[in-house]
């Protein structure tokens, strides 16, 4: 792939192309994106919040994900998105043929909570972002296709994140969703050939 020209979207290209390569390999990526994104935004002098969703945006955008069978790149870009969000709890949940919202995919570090369930379906039935700050902060982001919510992801933030701010992570959760539409569909499309 061909660098920017301009020094800092070169810096951070090649810190979102590391932070893919772990996320594609399914290897560990906290501890990577904390130095990263402390020395690039040293480096470029950049307010880790923009470092943060610039970086995710070409990492996410990285063309090794579609080479993967959409399972493979659903649990790797929800690896990706949790990494940058700081948090383990992220799932999708998808409207199945009876109606009801499933849960369909989670990071191996997920548990079972009720709250994910709820504000997905809202999100899904209201066709926009839900945040249930509660106990826990849950956000829920409507993953559309052809402008009508088919699923939505669900994440359980930290409510001091390592790095960045609720708003970041809420760029980061949005900016998944659009990429996990076009891997959701290919995956159905192939389960309804299976069939």
């Amino acid at each position: 792939a061909q660098l920017p020209a301009d020094p800092r979207l070169r810096s951070i290209a090649f810190t979102a192309w590391v932070v893919a390569t772990a996320a594609v390999e399914g290897l560990p990526m906290q501890p990577l994106l904390d130095c990263l994104a402390d020395a690039a935004g040293n480096y470029l002098a950049l307010a880790v919040d923009t470092l943060l969703v610039e970086t995710h945006a070409y990492a996410a955008a990285d063309p090794r994900f579609t080479e993967l069978p959409p399972g493979g790149s659903v649990s790797r870009q929800l690896a990706l998105a949790g990494a940058f969000v700081d948090s383990g709890e992220i799932t999708i949940w998808r409207v199945e043929a009876s109606g009801s919202v499933e849960l369909v995919a989670q990071l191996e570090t997920a548990t079972s909570h009720e709250a994910p369930g709820v504000v997905a379906t809202a999100a899904i039935a209201h066709a926009e972002e839900q945040w249930l700050d509660g106990e826990e902060l849950v956000a829920a982001v409507p993953i559309s296709r052809w402008q009508q919510p088919v699923a939505a992801l669900v994440a359980l933030l930290p409510r001091d994140p390592s790095l960045g701010t609720t708003r970041t992570a809420a760029a980061i959760l949005r900016a998944t969703a659009t990429r996990l539409a076009q891997v959701l569909e290919r995956e159905m499309l192939l389960e309804r050939n299976a069939a």
